[in-house]
Parts: structure tokens; C-alpha cells; sequence
């Protein structure tokens, strides 16, 4: 097993669609979320391990709408 194969292996898959209202749907911005996570976020062991790394992450990117 190689180390691109461990890193990926988070990684979910994101099928494409051919209509565009689906971009919308709630699992697709949450995949495109959770593949955006660094590593050391999503192979957190714990929960609570999760939680602290995931609130050092900025996904101001992912906002929708204005502030």
C-alpha cells in the first residue's frame, strides 16, 4: 500500500451530473466539503479529536449567501 492510496482513501466519490440543480443538494456540498479536509482532520481516531482539528479549518469558502 502506498501513501497516496491511504491519503485517498478518505475521499468519497462525487459522481457527475448532467443537471444543474443537483450542485444544490445537500450531500454534494457536503462531499465537496469533506474532500476538502486536510488530511489530519478526517483520520482523526476520536471524535472529540475530530471536532478540535476541524475547528482550526477556515470553510469560509463554502458559505453561502452574505454576511
Amino acid at each position: 500500500m502506498y501513501i497516496n492510496d491511504i491519503v485517498d482513501s478518505f475521499k468519497l466519490f462525487l459522481p457527475d451530473s448532467r443537471v444543474n440543480c443537483r450542485q444544490h443538494f445537500v450531500a454534494v456540498r457536503v462531499l465537496r466539503i469533506w474532500n476538502s479536509l486536510p488530511e489530519d482532520v478526517v483520520s482523526a481516531g476520536h471524535l472529540s479529536l475530530f471536532i478540535s482539528r476541524l475547528a482550526r479549518v477556515n470553510l469560509n469558502q463554502f458559505l453561502i449567501g452574505k454576511m
